[in-house]
Parts: C-alpha cells; structure tokens; sequence
C-alpha cells in the first residue's frame, strides 16, 4: 500500500541557508515525502508558479541511484503521450475540427499500420478530440495526424516548443529533443506519443505552466533575485490556443487516465473543490524494463495558479505511479488556500496613548455628539438580576369528543 504524506502548514518562503529561495516548504515537503516513502526508483516532480516562472518545488528520489541530483532536469525521459498536446495544438491550428468525432479500434500498447486505416465495421469507439486527449486514445491522434499534418510541419513547430534550446540560465536543464520521422507510420506513432521524444520534468512542467499563462514558457528560476531577468523562452501558442487546451484537458481528471487518481471509488473529489486540468503519459523499455509514467497538469482549471509535472519510472514492481504525488501537492496547496481563506480579518486599531494601554477599536460617530452638562455615571449593581422564569408548558388533557363538546357549551 502507498503511504501518504502528512501535511503541515508553514511559511510560504524558505532560505537555503542564507540564500532566498522561492521553494514552498511545504509542497516541497510533500512531494519528498511521498517519492522516498514509497521507494520510487526514479522520481521528480516539479511545481512552478506559471504567472511567473517561479519554482515552488523541485523533489526527486532514487532508490536505484540514491547519489543522482539532476532527476528533474535531464532531459533523458520519453514524452510519451504528453506529445499529444503537442499534436492537439497543431491539429486545431490547421483547421480540424475538435468537436467532431474519430472512430477506431485498438492501440493500446503500440499502432500497427493496419489500424490508421479506418473500418466502419470494426472501429466501435468514437470520440472527439477532448475525449481522445483525456482517455490518451492513440490511433484517434494518429488518425488526425496524417490527415492533417505533415512531418516537416510538425518538426517546423518544435522550436516554439524550445525543444533543443537552453531553457533556463539560472538552473541546469539539458535541452529536450525528438526525432519526427518521414516514414509515414513512424509519423504516425510519433503524433501519438510512441517517438523519440525525450524531455525532462522541468520543461513539461514550463509546458504544464504555458496552459495557464496565454501560451508562454517562462524561464524558471529559483532565486527571487532573479525574477526581473526572467524571460519569456517560447510562446508554443496563443491565450486562446492555451485557454481551449487547458479545458479540453479537464477530461482527463473527471473522466479520463488520471480520473481515479484524483477521485475515490465512489467518485468524490481527492484534492476538495478543485477542478485540475491535466495530460498523463505512459511508456514502457523492455531492456532494462522500465515503466515511465507522467502527469502534468495546472489547478484550478478555471483559474491556475499552480503548474505541476510529476514522474515516476518504475521496475516491473511498483507502489506508485505519477498521479499520486501530482494529486498530493495539488490537495496540499487547496487545503491551504481554503484555510486561508476561512481566517478571520482582525479589526484594525486606533493607536494607543500610553505605554502599555490595551488597543482600542477606532470607532467613526455617525453624527456629532449633542453639548450636554456633566452626566455623572449611574452606579454599577453588584447584584446580579434574578434569572428569568420561563412558563412550564401546559400539560396536555385529552378528552373524548363528547367531553369536548359539553367543555364548549355545546
């Protein structure tokens, strides 16, 4: 069983040592926690702030390479079916249409080149694009891609990606990089999550962030004194591009492959009113076997104020996939902001006269008080007054209808 960290309210800013940071101890905390305490062999996770590039939380644990420090910025990991995203975007910017609906069969696991060719009689599941991204369906993407793109197209789009370029100068993120091949089926497996596309955990949470901040990848950085040279890297799309993938995206928690990590069996919310806007990712090796699973995702939907990018690679034996550390952070910061939000407002005091006198509420007359003579104070009872009586209720009198009657005069 996988354990769950703890959560405990601390201040939002820390110092490492006495250098500022702008890690939030206690998402930082949390996400620590979960990744050593169910013994991921490989893990990152990683929180910005996506108004500003921020890092809120950088975490990372092995048990394989307990020495390793660059889990969540090398770019050594395979997209998977995050490049969906990718697809989706350029899908809707030539034109196809997000609303209308792909049938298909199979492809699962892996696209074979009997299955892009369509068969009514066979292709049983029908679901438009929202859909496809939320339950990652492969053929649908691969489908729409060779019907609309092109594989010079698609490779003329990763620089707005910032895929091959540096991503940030305050932190050591390797450049991601992928490979979009001629071969028309190879084409099609790469729109659909199965390339040569490695990424790290820094950049998809830049990409996770982009969806809630009109389509920017913002440097990242750690160093509160570095946020005035913080840059804009990349715009992949535009607030209206951002805005619709970021909602088509909600399918993915509500009914989608990350639905059961954040709901319980009866289907309520694990992370309160929240709605989270995400895309998973999975990929397996075979030599060594290696199973990478992904989350990133933005929350609230409606209004993101945090960018998470969870990974977790697993052996054949796993506790935890990559949607546990993402809902725990996500739940972490909701808990917070609905406790902040319940504090009361202290009233603001009048300044007082003396050393030492109690505050005195400030208090505006409505009108200006009448001259009047001196009043001389009534004086204050000692007694306290006799406590009020209370009737006892009339007991109630039953009588037959005759009794009632002759009672009435009747």
């Amino acid at each position: 069983m996988f354990a769950v960290a703890a959560l405990i309210a601390v201040p939002a800013l820390v110092s490492a040592g006495d250098k500022p940071s702008t890690i939030d101890p206690e998402l930082q905390r949390v996400a620590e926690k979960v990744l050593k305490e169910n013994k991921t062999p490989w893990a990152a996770v990683v929180v910005l702030d996506p108004h500003t590039g921020a890092v809120l939380a950088r975490a990372e644990h092995s048990e394989e390479e307990p020495e390793r420090k660059d889990i969540a910025t090398a770019a050594d990991y395979p997209a998977a079916s995050l490049f969906k995203i990718v697809t989706a975007a350029a899908l809707i910017e030539k034109g196809a249409n997000p609303d209308e609906e792909t049938c298909y069969r199979g492809g699962l696991r892996r696209i074979t080149k009997n299955l892009l060719t369509p068969n009514e009689r066979l292709d049983s599941r029908c679901y438009d694009m929202a859909t496809a991204l939320g339950k990652s369906a492969n053929v649908v993407f691969a489908r729409l891609a060779l019907r609309h793109l092109s594989p010079s197209g698609l490779r003329d789009l990763l620089d707005r990606y910032a895929f091959g370029r540096p991503l940030s100068r305050f932190l050591p993120v390797e450049p991601s990089r992928a490979v979009i091949p001629e071969d028309e089926l190879e084409f099609a497996r790469t729109a659909a999550g199965f390339g040569e596309v490695k990424v790290s955990v820094m950049h998809m949470a830049m990409l996770a962030a982009s969806l809630a901040n009109g389509g920017k990848l913002l440097e990242p950085y750690e160093n509160p004194a570095d946020a005035a040279k913080g840059q804009v890297i990349a715009q992949p799309y535009d607030a209206a591009m951002a805005d619709r993938l970021r909602e088509m995206m909600i399918t993915t928690t509500t009914v989608g492959t990350a639905r059961r990590a954040f709901h319980d069996r009866r289907g309520r919310s694990l992370v309160g009113q929240v709605e989270v806007s995400g895309k998973t990712g999975s990929l397996a090796d075979k030599a060594p076997f290696r199973d990478y699973s992904w989350f990133i995702g933005v929350a609230p939907a409606d209004n993101p104020k945090i960018a998470v990018a969870s990974l977790v690679v697993n052996g054949p034996k796993w506790r935890i996939k990559s949607g546990l550390p993402a809902q725990l952070v996500i739940k972490a910061w909701s808990d917070r902001e609905k406790k902040a939000a319940k504090k009361p407002v202290r009233a603001e005091s009048a300044p007082s006269g003396k050393s030492g006198d109690q505050p005195v509420l400030a208090v505006t007359p409505s009108a200006p008080a009448a001259k009047a003579g001196p009043v001389s104070p009534k004086p204050v009872s000692s007694k306290r007054p006799p406590p009020r009586r209370i009737p006892s209720p009339r007991k109630e009198v039953l009588m037959t209808r005759s009794e009632a009657r002759r009672a009435l005069g009747f």
